[in-house]
């Protein structure tokens, strides 16, 4: 397509947005496919509600846009390295990953906590679709389930010849 090739494709009720190899993020109405606006930066997540937009830029800015507008509501520089992941979920946190560390946030960047429990470069985060829990993967080849009311691990998964790459 003319915005270049296609990498992370994410869909939501209302969007359908995608990764392109020239670090903007493409983001089409969904089912119309009408284009609705153009982000840039390294990682991305769509809230579940469909509201707000978190895109991670190489230089570790973290910035959160109200969807529909296009509007800053939130903007955090967390390091000098950028997020290795960005996810959302439908019970408004926001999660990025740097190195080892996973970093909660609300829609508007507010710092929640820190789940600390890998022993190397978290890889892969996903929220749990009904439950306040989440998972991560890592090059330390451990899945951990994280309970996200006590930020504390519910249970780690071992045994994985090789690091986790999705979730």
């Amino acid at each position: 397509n003319k915005f270049g090739g296609i990498g992370e494709i994410s869909l939501s009720k209302e969007h359908l947005a995608y990764l392109n190899l020239n670090n903007q993020v493409i983001v089409w109405d969904f089912p119309s496919l009408t284009l609705h606006k153009i982000f840039t930066g390294n990682h991305y997540a769509i809230s579940s509600e469909d509201y707000c937009i978190i895109v991670s830029h190489a230089d570790g800015t973290i910035i959160s846009y109200l969807l529909a507008s296009g509007l800053e509501m939130g903007r955090v520089q967390f390091s000098h390295d950028p997020a290795t992941k960005v996810v959302s979920s439908k019970f408004s946190y926001i999660a990025t990953s740097h190195l080892a560390k996973i970093i909660l946030w609300d829609p508007v960047l507010n710092l929640i906590g820190y789940l600390d429990g890998h022993e190397n470069k978290v890889t892969e985060l996903e929220f749990h679709n009904k439950k306040r829990v989440m998972a991560s993967g890592s090059l330390d080849c451990d899945i951990i389930l994280w309970d996200l009311d006590s930020k504390n691990k519910k249970l780690t998964l071992t045994g994985h010849s090789g690091s986790i790459k999705c979730l």
